[in-house]
């Protein structure tokens, strides 16, 4: 009996290893991905011949690239917490990054 306990327990630490490096690999793609979201709003922003944060009301691209930025710094923001919450294991930062995708799938 406490062979097949010290199995089950190995192989959970196993599992759990496994589940960490996923969400370590998922949420670096995902930081790389708002990393490049943000830069294409950064660009577009400095490309821009009117003021991004005044014009929002001239039909133009203006408020899709201001939209751009806000989305690309959530992604960012939603990747570091959870690379980080993973590295670390820390609860807080694992409640926030679960509290943000509940958010998102909403």
């Amino acid at each position: 009996k406490q062979w097949y306990q010290r199995r089950v327990r190995a192989f959970g630490m196993v599992l759990k290893g496994c589940i960490r490096t996923f969400l370590f690999i998922i949420n670096t793609i995902t930081v790389i991905f708002g990393l490049a979201i943000t830069a294409i709003g950064i660009y577009c922003i400095s490309k821009s011949k009117t003021d991004p944060f005044t014009d929002m009301e001239t039909g133009s691209l203006v408020g899709f690239i201001v939209f751009t930025l806000f989305v690309g710094v959530f992604v960012l923001t939603l990747g570091l917490l959870g690379v980080f919450g993973s590295l670390t294991q820390s609860p807080r930062m694992m409640s926030a990054y679960v509290g943000l995708i509940v958010v998102v799938l909403l």
